[in-house]
């Protein structure tokens, strides 16, 4: 930066000559005294000579009182980012803000486990009429024995019979079977003659039936029932539909309970052949018989 222009030198002022006399000038600026004076006169100023070296740097002076603030400069390119610094500590919670609309209803999640059951509520207030039965649910373990009661009263037969047949007879269909042959026949109240159909119960009693028997019915199936007083026993005939196929005699059984009370005599309790064809009961002996009937008078 190139150095200011010097200030022009003071000129002094310059001392006239004192006057004397005939506007002369007084010799006293010849005088050894203003000779030797400080004081000379000055002539015209002479161009300016080239400039000096710069001398030394003077003291710093004292700080001049502060200027006005100067307009803002436009702002510089911004840096490089710097490093980020460390978290700070985390500043206290703010009050709570206003509760936001809900949101939409997410997917439901997998169903959890099922918790302990808890403890039974009281009883709430009767609601209204009882609802229909729900289905019976299936039958629980059985439980223990009860202890054994005391013994009841000795009970007694009051009569039982064991009729039946030995020789050979083809019966044809509607028909009633014969009973060659009285096994063990105890009491009154069971009665049959041999060679009969007919076997007598006693009014006024419940009688157990068991029969057996081994018949053949040729092309037909096997198939008997009972009557008594000439009525169809329900639930006491026997059917073999797989006899008919058979080319030799089939076995057939059953079981049922006759109550005589309330019945008009005779009570006659007889076996019917219900083939269509006719059937026949093959010739055994007293050991095997081919029809067999134990009659049991429980009450």
């Amino acid at each position: 930066m190139p150095l200011p222009p010097l200030p022009p030198l003071p000129q002094q002022p310059s001392e006239e000559p004192e006057k004397t006399g005939m506007g002369q000038y007084s010799d006293s600026l010849n005088s050894p005294q203003q000779q030797n004076s400080s004081f000379q006169l000055q002539g015209p100023v002479g161009p300016i000579g080239p400039m000096g070296p710069v001398g030394p740097t003077g003291p710093t002076g004292p700080t001049g009182p502060k200027g006005d603030r100067g307009k803002r400069g436009k702002d510089g390119d911004d840096g490089e980012r710097g490093k980020r610094g460390h978290m700070g500590p985390m500043g206290p919670m703010g009050p709570m803000g206003p509760v936001g609309p809900a949101g939409a209803t997410g997917p439901a999640g997998v169903t959890g486990a099922n918790g302990a059951t808890g403890p039974q509520g009281p009883a709430g207030p009767s609601g209204g009429p009882p609802g229909p039965a729900g289905v019976t649910g299936p039958q629980g373990p059985t439980g223990p024995a009860g202890a054994t009661g005391p013994a009841g009263a000795t009970g007694t037969i009051g009569a039982f019979a064991h009729i039946f047949n030995v020789g050979t007879q083809t019966i044809a269909t509607g028909n009633p079977v014969s009973f060659d042959t009285n096994g063990t026949i105890s009491g009154t109240d069971i009665t049959h003659v041999a060679g009969s159909p007919n076997i007598v119960l006693a009014q006024g009693h419940n009688y157990q039936v068991i029969y057996t028997f081994v018949g053949d019915a040729s092309v037909s199936e096997v198939s008997v029932h009972f009557t008594l007083a000439s009525t169809d026993i329900p639930g006491s005939g026997f059917t073999d539909p797989s006899s008919a196929a058979l080319v030799t005699a089939s076995e057939g059984s059953g079981e049922f309970i006759i109550s005589t009370v309330g019945q008009v005599a005779p009570t006659n309790l007889v076996m019917i052949v219900d083939s269509t064809t006719d059937m026949t009961f093959p010739a055994q002996d007293v050991n095997h018989p081919n029809v067999s009937i134990v009659i049991i008078e429980l009450s």
